[in-house]
């Protein structure tokens, strides 16, 4: 909701805007990002003799990225497209503990994610210097699952795998003069199965993230 509330209000003070410092051309531009990473995952593990319901679990910790794009203006029209490339550290982790019937132990399940690789393609529209825009692509990000047990004979495990998730999300940029621009974007990921088998369980999980964040942006 506050997301969406800022997202009037600069949309709002935009259209009061007088100037006009953004020219129907095409640019190349790059920044920086900062913001919040909340994530979601279901969690099922499956022994020989009980399997579980999808467990929800979740958290969120800050981010923050660099990335580098390329604008491209349709010409006698207010519609634009990109193509953008980004770098994200994420520093957020959660645990879940659970029950584990068919082998009477408790299981400490510990999912995080670290680094992305960002891949855009974005178009939007322009209303004076404000850029509306969605997007859509892909992020490689590396998660590590670790494993441990409370009771029974098992040390426990840790894997690390490296996932490609599908993004869509959207956004806005906001040109205070021709070089520079800031604005916020929301984005939405989600991976494939996590998969690890530790004794006689099965464990899977199937993250997803948002992100959003705010851009300060050099256009050259």
């Amino acid at each position: 909701m506050k997301l969406i509330k800022t997202f009037g209000l600069i949309t709002g003070l935009a259209l009061l805007g007088q100037t006009n410092a953004t020219e129907a051309k095409s640019w190349l531009y790059t920044g920086i990002g900062i913001g919040v990473t909340s994530a979601k995952a279901d969690l099922s593990y499956k022994t020989l003799g009980h399997s579980s319901d999808l467990v929800k679990v979740g958290g969120e910790g800050p981010n923050y990225g660099v990335f580098l794009g390329y604008h491209y203006a349709i010409q006698e029209s207010p519609l634009f497209v990109r193509a953008e490339i980004g770098a994200q550290h994420h520093n957020l982790s959660f645990i879940q503990d659970e029950k584990i019937h068919g082998v009477h132990i408790k299981s400490h399940t510990y999912l995080k994610t670290n680094n992305s690789l960002v891949y855009k393609l974005k178009g939007g529209v322009l209303i004076k210097d404000l850029m509306i825009h969605g997007s859509f692509g892909v992020a490689n990000t590396n998660w590590r699952m670790s494993l441990s047990f409370e009771g029974g004979t098992s040390k426990g495990a840790s894997e690390k795998f490296d996932r490609i998730g599908s993004l869509f999300g959207f956004g806005i940029d906001y040109k205070i003069n021709p070089n520079w621009m800031v604005g916020m974007e929301h984005t939405f990921t989600e991976y494939k199965e996590l998969k690890m088998q530790i004794d006689r369980c099965d464990f899977k999980m199937k993250p997803k993230i948002q992100v959003p964040n705010f851009r300060l942006t050099y256009v050259f």
